[in-house]
């Protein structure tokens, strides 16, 4: 006891009564952040994303994606957001404009046939009210079908633009899941997604965009008889376009989540086997196991700033043309509204007709957006265990 207390007092008399105080050294953690930010920017460096930046300067993106996924690698993800935000701003402010001289001849159109109605009326001749209103319709067939073929166009420019971005980006984003012990599910990812794309070069680019061209066409051409006479053809092929659309969701999704379910079981087994056989090596186990541990650590960090940067971009590219596509779609309905009470029904469901196409190009693009999307994202959490 007199020992102890002796010892106390000794301590006591070091630390206060000598008048110094005792010096306590901190670790500078601003500089272990420094050399762990440029650590992770050196692997993140190994990846060539040229390809992927080429892209993205087609589509007039101004923005560097490998300094989106360097700032997400940081935890900067609000300042990541504001800026693609702020981009996503003046894309709406520049590219959303309505085509205000289309929706404005309709109109103009739709008044004069009104008008021409009537006073044709008034003669004895019951044909010239016929005469005016074939006369007035072809005019505005001309002006439904360029107007809708201006947004079919925008939406398979988009269609190229997303298809170009994940052929460029789907190598780099295989080579971080297989760096993050995910080689199977690399494998997998990577032979799914080329099918995806191959798909949609085909089947969206070359099969559905056209068929949907054709229902407006025959949407507005069926009106010039008095009797539907293609009727069932047209709503044939929509049932076909809307058809397709989900089965190819459906099919797509389902080997995502199959592949979500076993892929990686078949990766975490193949990095436990190798970590128990490396731990039983004696002297360097424990040093090669926290090394293996760091680096893993490290490759899905990168992996799922990769997989956050890519859905960020898909976002920023199909945001303009969808709100164009939505807003046009809800400037024609409001049309229908305010010109149903004077027109003739049948130019009423003709521009009904092209609000349908509108909506079939909207729902055809989501689907798109949707399956890169969701793709990345079940992959991206599916690899997290592994």
């Amino acid at each position: 006891m007199k020992k102890l207390i002796g010892s106390l007092v000794f301590i006591f008399w070091l630390g206060v009564g000598t008048g110094n105080g005792v010096q306590v050294y901190a670790i500078d953690t601003a500089y272990e952040d420094q050399e762990i930010q440029q650590e992770l920017q050196e692997m993140l460096d190994q990846y060539d994303f040229e390809n992927v930046q080429n892209a993205l300067d087609e589509s007039n993106a101004d923005w560097d994606f490998s300094q989106v996924v360097s700032e997400l690698m940081s935890g900067n993800i609000n300042g990541v957001m504001s800026k693609l935000l702020e981009y996503g701003r003046r894309q709406l402010k520049n590219q959303i404009t309505l085509d205000w001289d289309s929706m404005g001849q309709v109109l103009v159109l739709g008044c004069m046939s009104a008008i021409l109605t009537c006073f044709a009326g008034i003669f004895a001749d019951n044909g010239m009210s016929d005469h005016a209103f074939y006369f007035i319709y072809m005019i505005l067939l001309t002006v439904l079908l360029g107007a809708f073929y201006q947004m079919s166009n925008l939406v398979s420019q988009l269609l190229s633009y997303l298809v170009e971005f994940m052929q460029a980006v789907i190598p780099a984003y295989a080579l971080a899941i297989g760096a993050a012990g995910g080689s199977a599910s690399a494998l997998g990812y990577y032979e799914i997604t080329l099918i995806v794309i191959q798909g949609i070069q085909i089947l969206y680019l070359r099969v559905l965009i056209p068929a949907i061209r054709i229902f407006v066409v025959l949407c507005v051409v069926q009106h010039l008889a008095k009797e539907n006479y293609i009727s069932k053809t047209i709503a044939c092929i929509k049932k076909g376009i809307t058809w397709t659309i989900k089965t190819v969701i459906a099919f797509v999704f389902g080997i995502h989540i199959i592949q979500g379910m076993l892929l990686p079981s078949v990766d975490i087994m193949k990095n436990t086997t190798m970590y128990k056989a490396v731990s039983m090596i004696p002297g360097i186990g424990n040093t090669v196991g926290f090394s293996a541990d760091l680096f893993l650590g490290t490759a899905r960090l990168i992996k799922n700033s990769l997989g956050t940067g890519i859905c960020i971009v898909l976002l920023l590219l199909c945001i303009a043309p969808v709100c164009k596509l939505a807003l046009t779609s809800l400037g024609y309905q409001l049309m229908q509204a305010v010109m149903q009470p004077i027109c003739d029904g049948r130019m009423i469901q003709a521009i009904h007709g092209m609000t349908q196409g509108l909506q079939l190009l909207l729902y055809m693009t989501l689907s798109v957006v949707m399956l890169f999307l969701l793709s990345i994202a079940i992959l991206c959490i599916a690899t997290n265990i592994s």
